[in-house]
């Protein structure tokens, strides 16, 4: 028997920290971009730094539930 519940939860955590980002990080801002599928994501912005803040933003949000990133594997 497949696990159905996993991914849906692990979707649902993923999207509560995107939307604390976006609230916390860029309330107004049209110029950032967060694209996230199953464990792959994407941060741009207009500045190098602004993608630093973000990334920490959503690694912190991971961290506190339960979640790591793989930074051998990130970009």
């Amino acid at each position: 028997m497949v696990d159905t519940m996993s991914p849906m939860i692990f979707n649902i955590m993923v999207d509560t920290v995107i939307r604390h980002w976006r609230h916390v990080h860029h309330p107004d801002d049209i110029e950032e971009l967060a694209l996230f599928f199953a464990d792959d994501g994407i941060l741009t912005d207009m500045t190098q730094v602004r993608v630093q803040a973000s990334l920490d933003i959503i690694i912190q949000g991971f961290v506190s539930l339960g979640l790591r990133m793989n930074t051998r594997t990130t970009k």
